[in-house]
Protein backbone atom coordinates (compact mmCIF):
# COMPACT_ATOMS: atom_id res chain seq x y z
CA UNK A 1 0.00 0.00 0.00
CA UNK A 2 3.01 2.27 0.70
CA UNK A 3 4.72 1.72 -2.12
CA UNK A 4 1.54 2.85 -4.36
CA UNK A 5 1.33 6.55 -2.88
CA UNK A 6 5.04 6.52 -4.07
CA UNK A 7 3.57 6.35 -7.55
CA UNK A 8 0.11 8.08 -7.63
CA UNK A 9 1.24 10.98 -5.61
CA UNK A 10 2.85 12.27 -8.45
CA UNK A 11 0.33 12.20 -11.08
CA UNK A 12 -2.00 13.75 -8.71
CA UNK A 13 0.31 16.53 -7.99
CA UNK A 14 0.94 16.34 -12.06
CA UNK A 15 -2.85 16.64 -12.73
CA UNK A 16 -3.34 19.74 -10.06
CA UNK A 17 -0.67 21.93 -11.64
CA UNK A 18 -2.13 21.40 -14.92
CA UNK A 19 -5.64 22.01 -13.92
CA UNK A 20 -4.18 25.19 -12.44
CA UNK A 21 -2.78 26.72 -15.46
CA UNK A 22 -5.60 26.07 -17.64
CA UNK A 23 -8.03 28.06 -15.76
CA UNK A 24 -6.18 31.32 -16.43
CA UNK A 25 -6.05 30.86 -20.16
CA UNK A 26 -10.13 30.28 -19.99
CA UNK A 27 -10.79 33.59 -18.32
CA UNK A 28 -8.19 35.27 -21.48
CA UNK A 29 -4.77 35.02 -19.89
CA UNK A 30 -2.37 37.80 -18.51
CA UNK A 31 -1.59 39.01 -21.97
CA UNK A 32 -5.86 39.85 -22.82
CA UNK A 33 -5.73 43.06 -22.34
CA UNK A 34 -2.76 43.87 -24.52
CA UNK A 35 -2.91 46.15 -27.96
CA UNK A 36 0.21 45.90 -30.14
CA UNK A 37 1.23 48.86 -31.00
CA UNK A 38 2.91 49.93 -34.43
CA UNK A 39 6.49 50.74 -33.60
CA UNK A 40 7.02 54.82 -35.40
CA UNK A 41 10.76 55.58 -35.87
CA UNK A 42 11.66 58.58 -34.35
CA UNK A 43 13.64 61.81 -35.83
CA UNK A 44 17.81 61.45 -36.10
CA UNK A 45 19.00 63.87 -34.32
CA UNK A 46 22.87 64.64 -35.97
CA UNK A 47 23.66 66.16 -32.84
CA UNK A 48 23.02 64.05 -30.55
CA UNK A 49 24.78 60.98 -32.64
CA UNK A 50 27.52 63.80 -32.64
CA UNK A 51 27.70 64.08 -28.73
CA UNK A 52 27.40 60.52 -28.55
CA UNK A 53 30.73 60.06 -30.40
CA UNK A 54 32.44 63.22 -28.76
CA UNK A 55 31.71 61.08 -25.35
CA UNK A 56 33.17 58.01 -26.45
CA UNK A 57 36.03 59.31 -27.63
CA UNK A 58 36.55 61.38 -24.57
CA UNK A 59 36.09 58.61 -22.01
CA UNK A 60 38.89 56.75 -24.46
CA UNK A 61 41.03 59.68 -23.44
CA UNK A 62 40.82 59.49 -19.62
CA UNK A 63 41.34 56.01 -20.14
CA UNK A 64 44.35 56.00 -22.24
CA UNK A 65 45.58 58.97 -19.56
CA UNK A 66 44.84 56.69 -16.36
CA UNK A 67 46.59 53.82 -17.83
CA UNK A 68 49.78 56.43 -18.59
CA UNK A 69 49.58 57.50 -15.28
CA UNK A 70 49.20 53.90 -13.90
CA UNK A 71 52.45 52.44 -15.64
CA UNK A 72 54.82 55.50 -15.07
CA UNK A 73 53.82 54.73 -11.44
CA UNK A 74 54.36 51.46 -11.14
CA UNK A 75 57.87 52.03 -13.09
CA UNK A 76 58.85 54.24 -10.52
CA UNK A 77 57.92 52.28 -7.72
CA UNK A 78 59.79 49.48 -8.89
CA UNK A 79 62.89 51.48 -9.87
CA UNK A 80 62.79 52.88 -6.05
CA UNK A 81 62.47 49.24 -5.13
CA UNK A 82 65.48 47.55 -7.16
CA UNK A 83 67.57 50.43 -5.76
CA UNK A 84 66.53 50.00 -2.46
CA UNK A 85 67.58 46.49 -2.80
CA UNK A 86 70.99 47.81 -4.61
CA UNK A 87 71.64 49.78 -1.52
CA UNK A 88 70.83 47.62 0.99
CA UNK A 89 73.08 44.95 -0.41
CA UNK A 90 76.20 47.38 -0.63
CA UNK A 91 75.33 48.72 3.33
CA UNK A 92 77.38 45.62 4.29
CA UNK A 93 80.45 46.13 1.58
CA UNK A 94 83.57 47.63 3.38
CA UNK A 95 84.76 50.07 0.72
CA UNK A 96 87.22 52.54 3.05
CA UNK A 97 90.84 53.06 1.78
Amino acid sequence: MNSNWKIFLPVIIALLLNFGCGTAEAVGGYLSGYEEVEPKPTAVSWWSTLAYLLSLVAVFAVVVVMAYFTAKFIYVDRRRQSVRKFTAGTESLCLHS
